[in-house]
């Protein structure tokens, strides 16, 4: 359940999945049509409640895991030979769930987020994240849709440019998409067909 799947460069990508009450994390290379493991399967957490998975690389050896529960949780991942290793859980969302989310990448020290807040009536969300080793830090909370927000993705497009693209629930469940800069103080509403 809840796959997700990011590519790390040209033959390498990483994968995290849910299987039963463990949400799993592996390494492989593809050559060709071949795909082989290159790391062992990594066991990172044993929550039933975990769901709705996101990855993103940041170079060929890190990334970001970022999932949702009770609360919104996050860590960064790397791998060195066959081995997994994660740093310790960050919040994006402590006050309540963080579902729908949706990652990119900025450069190797910071990426995107973006969710609904269960906390905040489900508006749509978004924060800026830096990466310092294995600790993760957000910025403050900016909503970018002000009812119930679905299914959310999220494209850096360089300097500074930023789209947004998600299902608005209370307007017939129209798919919208909003293009802003950081920091996020305009925005440009586009319903899409």
């Amino acid at each position: 359940m809840y796959p997700a799947i990011a590519k790390l460069d040209s033959t390498h990508f990483v994968v995290s999945w849910k299987l039963g009450t463990a949400t799993k994390t592996k390494v492989l290379s593809v050559s060709g049509t071949t795909i082989s493991s290159v790391t062992n399967t990594h066991p990172m957490s044993e929550s039933s409640s975990d769901k709705h998975l996101k990855l993103v690389a940041l170079d060929s050896m890190h990334w970001i895991l970022a999932w949702s529960e009770t609360t919104g949780n996050s860590k960064v991942g790397s791998y060195s030979g066959s081995t997994i290793s994660y740093g310790s859980e960050q919040q994006y969302e402590s006050d309540g769930a963080g579902d729908y989310l949706g990652l990119c990448y900025k450069d190797s020290t910071h990426f995107h987020i973006v969710y609904e807040c269960a906390n905040n009536s489900n508006y749509g969300t978004y924060k800026a994240a830096v990466v310092s080793g294995s600790s993760i830090s957000y910025g403050s909370s900016n909503v970018y849709n002000n009812t119930e927000s679905r299914f959310n993705s999220i494209a850096d497009l360089e300097e500074g440019n930023l789209i947004v693209a998600y299902q608005d629930v209370n307007n017939y469940q129209k798919g919208k998409a909003r293009a802003y800069t950081i920091p996020p103080t305009k925005f440009r509403a586009w319903i899409l067909h």
